[in-house]
């Protein structure tokens, strides 16, 4: 189980959640990610969440989640 394996309902089902964190945790659970280090440094200095649309949340989401899958593969 990855950050790849997120379906895309899951960041549908997170973009329409009024906190970032509770987002993030939601699609962390379903990637199995243990951490939120990347998160923290991927969402750092972006808009805040409570001011983007649904559709850029799901990009912001989607991004972040591509951000994670590149360092899955490292031991």
């Amino acid at each position: 189980m990855g950050a790849s394996d997120v379906k895309y309902f899951d960041v549908f089902d997170a973009a329409a959640m009024h906190d970032l964190d509770q987002a993030v945790a939601h699609l962390q659970d379903k990637a199995g990610i243990k951490t939120g280090d990347v998160a923290g440094i991927f969402f750092s200095g972006k808009r805040p969440w409570t001011e983007c649309e649904p559709g850029e949340r799901c990009v912001l989401l989607m991004n972040y989640l591509k951000t994670e899958a590149n360092y899955e593969d490292e031991p």
